[in-house]
């Protein structure tokens, strides 16, 4: 079904588009990666999270790249990634490119992007990206009738939970 130059991938839907890596051939990832720089490629989020689950070393630049994509999902894909290939150090011992990437996805414009990129910093030795998860804690907002505030606890608390286990009777 799926052809040689690019056609009828988008056919496979997105459930199938999102294990394709599964496979570890390297002509479909290859292939995941050519549909990840179509714009119009109807299931990039699927393509980056089936590329994030095992990424490759060579991959890191690509990874980097995704980080600044117009999609939360392919921006939250990337540090699932830059996670998975652990952290690396500049040359003088500072922080390295991934963990300055993520540092600046603190700031990004999705709960679920800003949350991965805290828990990463975390789990890599800074404690203080935890504040990002805690804050998250009190949030209340709606967004019309959408409960975003309490969804953002959940997820916050749920992050938490797994470092801390005991949340000491806070429920989200």
């Amino acid at each position: 079904r799926v052809g040689e130059v690019g056609d009828g991938l988008e056919e496979l839907g997105p459930e199938l588009v999102e294990v394709l890596a599964d496979f570890d051939d390297e002509t479909l990832r290859k292939r995941l990666w050519w549909q990840l720089d179509d714009v119009r490629f109807p299931w990039r989020p699927q393509a980056a999270r089936s590329l994030a689950k095992a990424p490759k070393a060579e991959e890191l630049a690509r990874f980097h790249v995704l980080a600044e994509d117009h999609l939360p999902p392919v921006r939250e894909a990337s540090v699932v990634a830059l996670t998975a290939l652990g952290q690396n150090s500049s040359p003088d011992g500072g922080p390295g490119p991934s963990e300055q990437l993520l540092r600046g996805m603190l700031d990004d414009s999705d709960e679920a992007v800003r949350r991965a990129a805290a828990i990463t910093l975390y789990d890599w030795g800074d404690p203080a990206t935890l504040f990002w998860l805690l804050e998250d804690l009190r949030r209340d907002d709606r967004f019309f009738e959408l409960r975003t505030g309490e969804r953002a606890r959940f997820a916050s608390a749920k992050l938490l939970e797994q470092r801390f286990e005991d949340l000491s009777g806070f429920d989200p």
